[in-house]
């Protein structure tokens, strides 16, 4: 999904005091590698964002939208020529 994924590290402490600097820059496909006392210990890498228009343009060549129904008189006519047939 995302193109060259770029990779950092930092320290934990630096990532907790920045947390949300960080969490920006996975976001936009950074992979962050948390450190502790230089010791790689975690990472944070981006999910993978679904397609949604893509994947919705391949749904709908399978289940193509339904056929509209010829439209229909309002149902207070229908009821209307219910009546008068009774009569």
């Amino acid at each position: 999904v995302y193109g060259l994924i770029v990779a950092m590290k930092v320290n934990i402490g630096l990532l907790k005091n920045d947390l949300s600097k960080y969490l920006h820059k996975v976001r936009s496909g950074e992979e962050v590698t948390i450190t502790d006392r230089n010791e790689p210990v975690a990472k944070i890498i981006p999910l993978e964002k679904p397609l949604i228009r893509a994947s919705m343009k391949a749904w709908l060549k399978i289940h193509p939208p339904l056929k509209t129904v010829k439209k229909q008189p309002p149902s207070s006519k229908l009821v209307r020529a219910l009546r008068d047939e009774d009569t």
